[in-house]
């Protein structure tokens, strides 16, 4: 009796051993789609002959790229995927960084960003996730292949990820707007809001590419066309009363008003609720030179409601040019350009101050 118990016993361990070993080995069966790919007795890959053989489509977006080294391959293969994805949808690059600086990094999207084997730019200020290599084959004549791709599942989850993420901040922004009783905390808000879901418009785009289904699991708390509205309606709350010193043509003040204009601003006729205040001067600068040079000074500085400074601005430079006139234009050129470079930008670290906080 004792020898059958044994027997039981190692029998019983066996088949633990076996199931624990399965489990071990395979942690995924199942859960992922794979590869097929295979190679035919001179070692030529199955993808390379018909790419869906080893990368189905329903499972896989993949292109073949080719090149010299493996490295231009990779970004043949790069540039084929990124063209698949161009649209009309874009962000302006300031716009792309300043998302970037606003994007705190949640617990959700640290998980993600570590299954991201590769992030690629493509056009129109846009990045696309998850981008994969296979093995490279090299051809008789020493061309190499390889075949990037994006596991169609897999990546569409990076993307819910990372939209589920920006809702919840363009909710939150809301809310901040809501209670907010400053005009300019309650513009930073909205702007945050029509900002990221501008970057979820992008990221809806290209995931109806990768994986149309997950769309449909997808319930955005906003509309982008009733933040962009509601966008429109605060900052022309914003007036401007604009009071520029030795500006005796108006060209400073005009300037200024048309930059903020741009940005969907107010300029307003008599008292606005916040201000734009500074100076202007323009000299004749004796040089040893052939040319007309004029030393230009300007000095700005942006109040709120209260009359608290949130901008200052000062900054002096010489321009030259074969006439008085021309030094003069080439000067105003130079104010209009820092004015909207610095100034502005500026403002728009400010008001990320807001948000950041």
């Amino acid at each position: 009796m004792k020898k059958y118990s044994n027997i039981l016993r190692a029998v019983l361990t066996g088949i633990l051993i076996l199931f624990f070993s399965f489990c071990v080995s395979s942690p995924n069966a199942g859960t992922e789609p794979k590869t097929s790919v295979k190679t035919d007795s001179k070692g030529t890959p199955n993808w390379f002959l018909d790419l869906n053989s080893g990368f189905p489509e329903k499972d896989f977006l993949a292109v073949i790229g080719e090149g010299d080294t493996r490295r231009d391959a990779e970004s043949d293969a790069a540039g084929a995927l990124s063209r698949i994805f161009m649209s009309d949808i874009s962000v302006e690059s300031t716009a792309m960084m300043r998302y970037a600086e606003l994007s705190s990094p949640t617990k959700a999207e640290s998980s993600t960003e570590t299954s991201v084997e590769k992030t690629v730019n493509i056009g129109s200020n846009q990045s696309l996730f998850n981008i994969q290599y296979s093995d490279p084959y090299t051809d008789n004549v020493g061309r190499l292949h390889i075949v990037g791709y994006l596991d169609r599942k897999a990546t569409a989850r990076i993307y819910r990820e990372k939209i589920d993420a920006n809702s919840e901040r363009v909710s939150s922004f809301l809310e901040n707007m809501k209670k907010s009783d400053s005009i300019i905390n309650k513009y930073a808000f909205i702007d945050a809001a029509v900002l990221f879901a501008k970057n979820n418009d992008v990221l809806m785009s290209q995931l109806v590419i990768v994986y149309e289904p997950m769309t449909k699991m997808l319930d955005l708390p906003y509309r982008t066309q009733d933040l962009i509205k509601l966008y429109t309606e605060i900052a022309a709350q914003m007036r401007f009363e604009i009071k520029i010193e030795n500006d005796f043509d108006g060209k400073i003040t005009k300037m200024v008003s048309f930059i903020l204009n741009e940005r969907g601003f107010s300029v307003a006729q008599g008292k606005g609720n916040l201000t734009i205040s500074g100076d202007v001067e323009l000299q004749d600068a004796q040089l040893n030179n052939k040319f007309e040079n004029i030393r230009w000074y300007l000095a700005l500085q942006m109040k709120d409601e209260k009359g608290s400074i949130l901008v200052s601005f000062n900054k002096n430079q010489r321009e030259s040019a074969v006439s008085r006139p021309e030094a003069i234009a080439g000067s105003y050129r130079q104010m209009e350009k820092m004015v909207k470079a610095e100034f502005i930008g500026q403002f728009i670290k400010y008001l990320d101050g807001i948000i950041l906080k």
